[in-house]
C-alpha cells in the first residue's frame, strides 16, 4: 500500500494462555455524548478486568462497552479488534 514505508520487525514469544490484542484507533478515539474519547487507558482497564473471560466473551464485552460509551449510535470510524490466544 505504501511502497516507501519502513517497518520494524519484532518477534514475540507466547506461553499457553497468553493473548495479543491489536486494535484500530476507532476504538480508543470513539466519542461519547460529552465529546470524550474512549482512550487507551479505558480499553486497558476493561481488558485487565475481563482477562479471565474466554476470548470470544472478552471481545463481545469490549464491543458492548464501546457501544454503551457511544450511546448505541453507529460508529463514525472503524472499530477493528484482532485478538489471538495461544492454546
Amino acid at each position: 500500500m505504501f511502497p516507501d514505508a519502513e517497518y520494524e520487525e519484532i518477534e514475540l514469544s507466547f506461553d499457553k494462555g497468553d493473548r495479543l490484542l491489536l486494535y484500530s484507533d476507532g476504538i480508543t478515539e470513539c466519542l461519547n455524548d460529552a465529546g470524550e474519547s474512549f482512550t487507551d487507558r479505558r480499553l486497558i482497564e476493561i481488558i485487565r478486568n475481563l482477562q479471565n473471560q474466554p476470548l470470544e466473551q472478552l471481545i463481545n464485552d469490549i464491543e458492548h462497552k464501546l457501544s454503551m460509551w457511544n450511546g448505541g449510535l453507529a460508529f463514525k470510524d472503524d472499530i477493528s479488534l484482532l485478538a489471538i490466544e495461544k492454546i
